[in-house]
């Protein structure tokens, strides 16, 4: 803010000299502090004759904690960060696709424009009645957000990696015997026992004294402290005021009366695509939904590779396919399809309209658009930096948020104790968008109070942008013991409660013999017979039992693992939630009977995919053994902790 002040007396001789040894001063003594102790030239890591210095370094570690965050709904906090072990995971990557680099060169891999070509070109997704479509490929980047450089990038990149790695996984394959053994073991029937318990149920064995309650806050006082708030002011320029009377009603009126038409409610649909290699089955399985038979029915019997298309509007399709398939019912399937070679049949699985805009929801949109036209005018263009270095200049000079609204007639809300959580209700209301709302709620925890921030302009709405000043900073503390006496109180009687219960659970867990008896006398206990093949496969085949074990523990890998570990007369626990436990135990192993050739088939597939997914990483460690690797991990740990404040 107070550079921006300089602007209007910049061409001064006496400023440049001024502004020259305050950027001086930043080098010697302030940014450079880093690049000083850590020369951004250094290496951190070197394998053969690849690099990473400490500048590409931080670049890769920035990505990765921006992606994790991006990946999660919550705030990520610099306590859990450093648990993920960040640099970890960036030395990794970093290390795998440097080896990989490196043995392509090796074996002298590359993929030519040629080739490159070719393969795009024969992409379904981009293809209008079996042709390739310019402007359905170009239409599909600009939507990802991807520049066509960086996505031909990637395509050649997996080619390259393909053509390294698909000769060894090719030729990986499980042995015969041990493949009958794998199918022997998922035919086979597990009787367990499995008891579901949660930690609210738990009877208290005594109601908590104050001077217990006053003791546990004592112990755990620093998890009751609240994190830093600050009091803030939001100023909210709209460009769009500059405009608003030069844009009449019945201008509105007049194109609404032009467009209305294209305002109509959108369908769009999803659907199951099945892909078969041969046309003589893609013909059986759309006879076969035409007469009435059910999708898992196709999918057991063809086994074909399915994807689901979500969001699907007409003109995603070729014309010929998208008038049928609008045409389709729910549930229904589609003639069969021939795309670069692969036949496919299309089953709707959910139709989705648009709920109908009202006349004057319609020319409110119609309003902004002739803003944003008029917006967008060398003249308005003009005013709208006016206006901005006038709020810019009015912050500068000290000027509270109320002043500078009513001199420019932008308006402005108060947050009170705002914390660094952009899921706080009021900010969302004002700033819907979430990549903007957390850029706001960045500058406003990085400034002094009384200070305000550089203008932030809107990621998602071209006319608005924010300016955030700090009224007041509260600072993080432990409220008192009476302010929080209930909170304290029902985290007390928590934790005894899941004392209790893991005591319970251990009992029946450590158990020598007997833990099956063990396992049927906690309540609400539950018995199931159910096999591999039904857990793993259980779209296709379900099982009472099968349903009834999937409401439990809801997702496949889980069940299989508890299959997998369990001894025969042992239990073991295994966590839902933070509240709920199941305690399963394994009664009995009944053999299953022969499989099928259908089922062997399908098996042998299932293992070779998964036998072939472990052969990379098997290759990249043999890799390492081979190469000259170099990792300074204590540099790493004094930048990674030079630029987070952390030990990571």
């Amino acid at each position: 803010m107070i550079l921006k002040s300089f602007r209007n007396a910049s061409n001064n001789f006496f400023m440049k000299l001024l502004l020259g040894i305050i950027a001086l001063s930043f080098c010697l003594w302030g940014v450079g502090d880093i690049i000083r102790h850590y020369s951004a030239s250094k290496a951190v890591i070197e394998i053969g004759d690849y690099k990473l210095t400490v500048e590409q370094f931080l670049r890769e570690y920035d990505k990765e904690k921006q992606a994790i965050r991006n990946s999660n709904k919550r705030h990520i906090t610099d306590d859990e960060m450093r648990k993920l072990d960040v640099p970890g995971i960036v030395v990794e990557k970093v290390t795998n696709s440097a080896i990989i680099e490196q043995l392509l060169r090796k074996y002298d891999i590359v993929v030519s424009k040629k080739s490159l070509q070719m393969i795009v070109h024969s992409l379904p997704e981009f293809q209008n009645q079996g042709a390739f479509s310019e402007r359905i490929y170009m239409n599909a980047l600009r939507d990802s957000g991807v520049s066509e450089s960086a996505f031909l990038s990637s395509i050649r990149e997996n080619i390259a990696r393909t053509q390294l790695f698909h000769p060894l996984i090719a030729g990986y394959r499980m042995p015969s015997i041990v493949k009958e053994k794998i199918v022997q073991s998922f035919e086979a029937k597990y009787k367990i026992v499995m008891a579901r318990l949660n930690v609210n149920d738990e009877e208290l064995k005594k109601e908590p004294t104050s001077d217990d309650l006053k003791a546990y806050y004592e112990d755990s006082a620093e998890k009751y402290k609240e994190p830093e708030s600050r009091d803030i002011a939001i100023l909210v320029v709209d460009h769009s005021k500059l405009v608003k009377d030069q844009v009449t009603q019945a201008d509105v009126d007049r194109v609404y009366e032009e467009t209305k038409n294209s305002y109509a409610p959108k369908e769009t649909r999803n659907f199951d695509r099945y892909a078969f290699e041969n046309r003589n089955e893609a013909n059986q399985a759309s006879d076969m939904l035409m007469h009435g038979k059910s999708p898992q029915t196709i999918a057991k019997k063809f086994m074909p590779q399915v994807t689901t298309l979500k969001g699907c509007s007409k003109g995603d399709f070729p014309n010929e396919i998208g008038d049928e398939l609008f045409r389709l019912e729910l549930n229904k399937g589609s003639d069969v399809h021939c795309i670069g070679g692969i036949y496919y049949v299309y089953i709707v699985t959910s139709i989705n309209k648009d709920k109908s805009s009202t006349p004057e929801q319609i020319k409110d949109q119609i309003r902004q658009v002739l803003y944003n036209d008029k917006l967008s005018t060398s003249e308005m263009y003009a005013k709208k930096k006016e206006l901005t270095n006038k709020i810019d200049d009015g912050f500068g000079g000290g000027k509270k948020i109320e002043e500078i609204s009513k001199e420019t007639g932008m308006q402005y809300v108060d947050l009170s104790g705002t914390h660094n959580d952009s899921r706080n209700d009021q900010l969302i209301a004002k700033i819907p968008d979430d990549e903007t709302r957390d850029e706001v709620l960045k500058a406003a925890f990085e400034i002094d109070e009384g200070q305000a921030s550089q203008t932030i302009s809107s990621h998602k709405v071209d006319h608005l942008s924010y300016v955030v000043q700090v009224r007041k900073i509260h600072e993080a503390e432990i409220p008192a013991f009476e302010k929080i006496a209930d909170k304290i109180k029902r985290d007390y009687i928590r934790e005894q409660k899941t004392k209790s219960l893991d005591a319970r659970i251990k009992d029946v867990t450590e158990m020598e013999s007997g833990a099956v008896d063990g396992v049927k006398k906690l309540k609400g206990c539950e018995m199931y017979r159910v096999s591999k093949k039904e857990v793993i496969f259980h779209q296709v085949q379900p099982t009472n039992d099968t349903k009834r074990l999937f409401k439990v523990v809801q997702n496949e890998t889980g069940i299989t693992t508890i299959l997998t570990s369990l001894e025969l007369g042992k239990a073991m626990t295994w966590k839902l939630t933070d509240d709920e436990h199941i305690v399963v135990a394994l009664e009995r192993v009944e053999k299953g009977p022969k499989a099928n050739d259908e089922f062997r088939q399908r098996i042998s597939q299932y293992l070779d995919q998964q036998a072939a997914a472990a052969v990379i990483p098997v290759i990249l460690v043999a890799s390492k053994k081979n190469m000259k690797i170099k990792i300074d991990r204590e540099l790493i740990k004094k930048i990674t902790a030079s630029v987070s404040g952390i030990e990571d």
